[in-house]
């Protein structure tokens, strides 16, 4: 990250979706840290939320791409105060960015990333935690978020990845329980073959919070992105053979 951006700025750029993979990464670990921050980003999701909530989904009007355009360009109107000004940069961020991405795509996408940022804060406060907060800490974590597909659309998760350990802390809600002889199973696509990355059952809740060991591949450049989740076999296939049911987002 940038080292002469305010933090709250950062954070506006993080809740509204327009900071880099690897800034999104960096701003995470901060988070996760530091309680003041974690607080500002709280608030900010949750005012932004708020006013997601409010509005209804509908088609942008032609002109929209233009006008957000000239927004882009225009000079930057000075900060109010400091509490009202990272509110003010994430609504204007997410007006010159992110919004013609969520009134394309529909704001439930904007409300999805939102669940998933919740769910790892979750997953640092429960069980496996202490394990869980030993691979943010390491300096080559990867965050991947997870939305259901449309067998599973209520489903989501998260996961962080210590890409020097090989191994991830994942986090999973609103999966449908298994049969006996079933089992979740993540994999990652690399090179057009995919590689399994460690099966798991849900909980009576359909919520999973677990470790697992990574294969290699997570230290490959550029870095792996595409991770899907499968119902399988209890006996692993090699390759994914059943309903795909949550994927990278």
């Amino acid at each position: 990250m940038a080292p002469d951006r305010k933090l709250d700025e950062l954070a506006a750029d993080y809740v509204a979706g327009n900071l880099s993979a690897a800034d999104a990464d960096d701003f995470a670990r901060l988070v996760v840290e530091n309680p003041e921050l974690r607080a500002e980003v709280t608030r900010l999701e949750k005012t932004v939320g708020l006013v997601l909530g409010e509005l209804p989904l509908m088609a942008p009007p032609p002109q929209l791409k233009d006008t957000i355009l000239a927004a882009i360009d225009a000079p930057a109107s000075p900060p109010v105060s400091q509490r009202s000004s990272s509110l003010a940069w994430v609504l204007g961020a997410l007006a010159a960015g992110a919004a013609l991405l969520s009134l394309t795509l529909g704001m439930s996408n904007h409300r999805l990333r939102l669940a998933n940022q919740q769910l790892r804060q979750d997953l640092l406060a429960t069980a496996p935690a202490q394990q869980a907060t030993l691979i943010l800490q390491q300096p080559a974590t990867r965050f991947y978020d997870f939305e259901g597909t449309q067998d599973a659309e209520d489903a989501f998760g998260s996961m962080i990845v210590d890409t020097d350990g090989l191994e991830a802390a994942i986090a999973f809600k609103n999966l449908s329980p298994l049969a006996a002889d079933q089992t979740y199973a993540l994999w990652v696509r690399y090179e057009g073959q995919y590689i399994p990355c460690g099966n798991f059952q849900p909980g009576q809740d359909g919520t999973v919070f677990a470790t697992l060991p990574m294969p290699p591949v997570y230290q490959s450049r550029p870095w792996v992105k595409d991770v899907i989740l499968t119902v399988e076999p209890a006996d692993l296939p090699a390759q994914p053979s059943s309903t795909v049911v949550a994927k990278t987002i």
